[in-house]
């Protein structure tokens, strides 16, 4: 189970990144994006069920940083599930942005949004934060500190973006 977390939650960062790095060229070819996430991410899952069992532990849990890591494995799902409900698939998968002409643009402030911008990039970190220390592997541990320092550039990144399409429409 953790190799599925893992793997679908690391290649998030990399997929905004490329997002807005190259936004002029997946607006003309919005398919071409969401080939390339796709293939991306079965890469991730084959290459997470490999190496998180090979991969060696930093510490050994005990039974309160189990179910301390479980728990904030749930909430940081909760959280990804709150963004998405609360903005709906349009936003969430990224059509919004690809597609800027075909959605209303307006910046979304209700219910999980309204105290935090950015609850699923957050859920990411804490669930993966979970992952952590309910199994101290190292490859997590990684993939924690990847996330803690892309995340916030991706989210710099789409707040940049978001402010653009709001003010354009």
């Amino acid at each position: 189970m953790l190799w599925l977390i893992i793997a679908f939650i690391f290649p998030i960062p990399i997929f905004h990144l490329w997002l807005h790095g190259l936004l002029p060229f997946w607006r003309k070819f919005p398919f071409i994006y969401y080939v390339v996430v796709g293939a991306i991410w079965i890469c991730s899952f084959l290459f997470f069920r490999e190496i998180i069992p090979a991969s060696p532990q930093l510490f050994e849990p005990n039974r309160v940083t189990i179910h301390l890591g479980d728990s904030m494995v749930f909430l940081g799902f909760l959280a990804a599930l709150g963004s998405l409900i609360t903005i709906g698939p349009k936003r969430f998968f990224m059509y919004a942005v690809l597609r800027p002409e075909k959605v209303k643009q307006k910046r979304i402030t209700k219910w999980v949004f309204k105290n935090c911008p950015h609850p699923a990039y957050n859920g990411y970190i804490f669930a993966t934060f979970g992952a952590l220390i309910y199994t101290g592997n190292a490859v997590v541990a990684l993939v924690f500190i990847f996330l803690l320092t892309t995340t916030p550039i991706v989210m710099w990144l789409e707040s940049n973006e978001l402010d653009e399409r709001v003010k354009g429409r």
